[in-house]
């Protein structure tokens, strides 16, 4: 579902590809805050992620994969969403929502709905 949100905002203009859309600052705050937390971030682009016997890193490559070479024959389980977070945050938003996957609720833009 994450994967589509980037998508949908590549294709709506928030930006030329998914690493600019990934790594967007909105005011200084990142728009996935999961980018911007150190740990992660050193996580992923550490060596020790990366290295080729690395289970995880290998089936999340592979998932990445099958979605960038497929995303546009995959159905959409966010229907369009531009926006999302965990729903034990409350961003405040005053957007529609369009739906909720696992512990995330997705939002459309203000013009989501309209003809």
């Amino acid at each position: 579902a994450v994967a589509f949100v980037n998508q949908n905002r590549v294709e709506k203009g928030f930006g030329n590809s998914i690493c600019e859309v990934v790594k967007q600052k909105a005011n200084g705050v990142c728009q996935f805050s999961w980018w911007c937390e150190p740990t992660p971030h050193a996580i992923s682009t550490s060596k020790s992620l990366t290295k080729t016997n690395d289970k995880q890193y290998n089936e999340i490559l592979t998932l990445a994969l099958h979605f960038y070479v497929n995303h546009e024959r995959l159905q959409d389980p966010t229907k369009g969403a531009l926006y999302y977070h965990a729903d034990y945050v409350n961003p405040g938003w005053r957007l529609p929502k369009i739906t909720k996957i696992g512990r995330h609720i997705f939002y459309g833009d203000k013009s989501y709905g309209r003809a």
